[in-house]
């Protein structure tokens, strides 16, 4: 039978373990040392770019579904979500910020080929046309 003591010398160093692990994860978002980070930066940088999650899990050297996986362990959204979201919010900036591009030219410059489907997302996103944020800032 073991004592009080033997039990906590027997799980200190799981703990430890445990703590060190977490920590760790932590101080990596913190640092902005992820491996996802460069990824992030580029999705905002160029949102004109079409990436896909097997060109992302090809530059992490990671497979596609542990890829999948990190986008939504990090930053609580899937791949595809985040990049959405990220193109969404260029298109907001563009849209109060450029008032000579017409509605084509920023859905091009947010990887949107066909504007028509670019205000769909749009209005779903934000509960508005962009054609409203654009003609009151006109």
């Amino acid at each position: 039978m073991r004592t009080p003591r033997a039990k906590v010398d027997h799980i200190l160093p799981l703990f430890s373990s445990l703590v060190d692990l977490i920590i760790a994860r932590h101080m990596i978002a913190i640092l902005g040392r992820h491996p996802l980070d460069p990824i992030f930066a580029r999705m905002a940088e160029h949102p004109d770019e079409m990436l896909r999650l097997s060109d992302v899990a090809g530059m992490v050297g990671k497979s596609r579904s542990r890829t999948a996986h990190l986008f939504t362990e990090v930053y609580g959204k899937s791949f595809k979500v985040m990049q959405r979201e990220i193109r969404m919010t260029k298109a907001a900036e563009l849209l109060t910020a450029s008032k000579g591009a017409g509605i084509k030219e920023i859905a091009a410059r947010c990887g949107y080929e066909d504007p028509l489907y670019f205000s769909r997302v749009f209005r779903k996103h934000y509960g508005i046309p962009p054609s409203k944020i654009h003609a009151s800032t006109g």
